[in-house]
């Protein structure tokens, strides 16, 4: 069985959790399929993640890594139900 190939050429995407796993895997399928692409992660290896998928796709890819901050608290209640 032969592989599949896709060409995401000139399509933009985002994929999140690529700083590692399932996630990673995602993100450098579609650099090598030649999309624009754009990985998010809260893990702290998101930009290393990213250097080396453009590394290995030959492909600029942009990171995000958002602020992540403390829970302030459960949200106002719905009351009973």
């Amino acid at each position: 069985m032969g592989r599949v190939r896709y060409d995401f050429s000139g399509e933009s995407v985002l994929v999140t959790g690529a700083s590692r796993g399932i996630g990673r895997a995602v993100a450098e399928a579609f650099a090598l399929a030649g999309a624009d692409l754009t990985v998010l992660s809260s893990g702290a290896g998101i930009h290393e993640a990213a250097r080396e998928i453009s590394a290995r796709s030959g492909r600029p890819v942009r990171a995000w890594r958002p602020v992540i901050r403390p829970s302030r608290g459960p949200g106002p209640s719905l009351g009973p139900m």
